[in-house]
């Protein structure tokens, strides 16, 4: 990934966490007291929260792997105890 493209994602992230967060905030405001919530708010909430998603399954198919060790687990290295 290029130092571009990270700052792109980063930035994406950032925006769709804070519009998710004040879409949330506004659609669900009538459960919490408030006379007048927005119900339009809600879908806006759920698409942040699409794009958060789709984002979050994109970098974990990237995400780097440790290489298997060539011993089997529990033994040691010759001369020393475990």
């Amino acid at each position: 990934m290029t130092r571009r493209r990270g700052i792109a994602e980063l930035l994406l992230f950032l925006a769709a966490s804070a519009i998710g967060i004040y879409a949330f905030g506004r659609g669900l405001a009538p459960l919490f007291g408030r006379p007048h919530g927005d119900p339009w708010w809600l879908p806006a909430g759920f698409a942040a929260l699409w794009v958060l998603a789709k984002q979050m399954g994109r970098i974990q198919d990237r995400w780097p792997r440790r290489k298997p060790s060539r011993r089997p687990a529990g033994t040691a290295a010759r001369g020393k105890r475990i």
